[in-house]
């Protein structure tokens, strides 16, 4: 799971989720599409099916419940010798028909389409969806040989959980037991079909994937779809975004979105955001969207505009009236001790406060008193403050000789997911600045950033 960081006044880390692209390892969802050229198909002519039971959606209570029907020469059949090379979408017709007369019957029954799938080793914690768009007719779903997912409606979209079958840094075998119980191939869709004692809607006599297939790793709480309708007023759109809730209880995250021209992300046309409690389950956010100045779509000047939707843990930015303030909140939301602060005056130190070579004092010297550079962070240090903490990581001191007091000049606590770092350094006024506290603060500012975006 990724460790989310946000920096007290400054800097975030953003949980965000597009709707139209695959964000990198790092990202809170991590999306590999499993279409094209990578997988395998055979027929398993063997296979007994006519007269199996069928498993509707609200019948199946536990996956664990279903058969497990393994290749009739069990599972180390499933080898690309064994197999033709296809394509994901795509049906078993295409690949083996031969003759100048087909018939819906020529491939009735049994397909196995396989393929290997792995995820980074750094993703371990999150959940793990498969998204099948469309599979003919009857889908059962194997991760190494064991049952994970099950579809009996056939040719619309069903999910997968694999969170507790994929191990992140493996490379698994992901295998699709396809039945065709037959169709036709003309658009008579009046007779009913049979299926053992089931009767089935009428459908085409073709068998396969033939919708694409992805694979999304998320957190517990993430955005599952997003639905943009139009309003009757043309510059004005809805989103309908669906954020499902995984874990056992409610959470409060922000849910924001921006709208840029297609291809030019840079240009912000509306951004929005809702802070929002999230029952456990499907939970429906609807954003109205207004873009006043949207250059309508028509033939001479096709212009389409994007929506991006992120999805924040709500730890974006603190920006509170006091220190005092916002160290209450920290010591309620962080679980350290916090008892009080005080003015340090000019008098810093730093000596074994500066520990562990902490990333945000990269390219700055450490386990040292705080000395040039530090000093210039300093300035009018009767205006800056020490806090008296405990349970929190130290990574730089202050204190004032009389009375004497020890307290806190930079800090690290976990907080929510991740962590919180806090300082009363003067590091925002100097950034622009020709003064000599500009080139530390530069380099700690910068440190910080990286801190917080980092994967870790």
């Amino acid at each position: 799971m990724r460790t989310l960081k946000t920096i007290v006044l400054a800097v975030t880390a953003m949980l965000s989720a597009s709707a139209h692209s695959m964000p990198p390892v790092s990202s809170p969802r991590y999306t590999l599409s499993l279409d094209g050229p990578r997988w395998h198909m055979m027929r398993d002519t063997a296979a007994s099916w006519e007269h199996d039971r069928l498993y509707l959606p609200e019948e199946i209570t536990s996956i664990e419940y279903l058969p497990v029907n393994a290749p009739t020469e069990w599972w180390e059949m499933l080898t690309p010798e064994n197999a033709v090379s296809v394509s994901v979408p795509g049906t078993v017709e295409e690949y083996l028909t031969t003759s100048k007369r087909p018939s819906p019957d020529d491939f009735k029954g049994v397909s196995w389409w396989f393929t290997t799938v792995s995820v980074p080793g750094n993703l371990k914690g999150r959940r793990a969806m498969l998204h099948f768009e469309s599979v003919r007719m009857r889908a059962e779903v194997y991760l190494d040989g064991r049952l994970v997912g099950y579809d009996i409606i056939g040719e619309s979209p069903f999910d997968v959980d694999i969170t507790d079958a994929l191990v992140p840094g493996k490379t698994h075998t992901l295998a699709v037991r396809v039945t065709n119980p037959g169709g036709n191939f003309h658009w008579q869709d009046f007779t009913q079909m049979r299926w053992g004692d089931y009767k089935i809607p009428p459908g085409r006599g073709f068998g396969g994937l033939i919708g694409r297939v992805r694979l999304d790793v998320v957190d517990a709480v993430y955005i599952e779809d997003i639905y943009m309708q139009n309003q009757p007023v043309p510059t004005r759109v809805k989103a309908i975004v669906n954020v499902r809730n995984t874990s056992s209880k409610a959470a409060v995250r922000t849910v924001g979105y921006a709208v840029t021209p297609k291809n030019v992300s840079d240009k912000v046309v509306a951004r929005g955001s809702r802070k929002l409690c999230l029952e456990p389950g499907d939970n429906s956010v609807e954003l109205e969207i207004d873009v006043p100045d949207a250059r309508l779509w028509d033939i001479d000047s096709p212009e389409l505009y994007q929506c991006d939707v992120t999805l924040s843990d709500g730890t974006t930015l603190l920006l509170l009236k006091s220190p005092e303030s916002w160290m209450q909140f920290l010591n309620s939301a962080a679980g350290i001790g916090y008892e009080s602060n005080f003015t340090v005056g000019t008098d810093w130190v730093g000596g074994v406060h500066l520990v562990n070579d902490h990333p945000v004092l990269s390219g700055l010297p450490v386990n040292t008193a705080m000395n040039w550079p530090y000093q210039e962070l300093v300035k009018d240090g009767n205006s800056r403050l020490g806090f008296k903490i405990a349970d929190e990581r130290f990574i730089a001191g202050a204190y004032r000789s009389w009375p004497f007091h020890l307290g806190t000049a930079m800090g690290e606590a976990p907080c929510g997911k991740g962590q919180v770092l806090y300082t009363t350094l003067r590091l925002c006024e100097p950034l622009l600045s020709p003064e000599p506290a500009a080139e530390p603060a530069r380099k700690l500012f910068g440190n910080i950033i990286r801190w917080a975006a980092s994967p870790q």
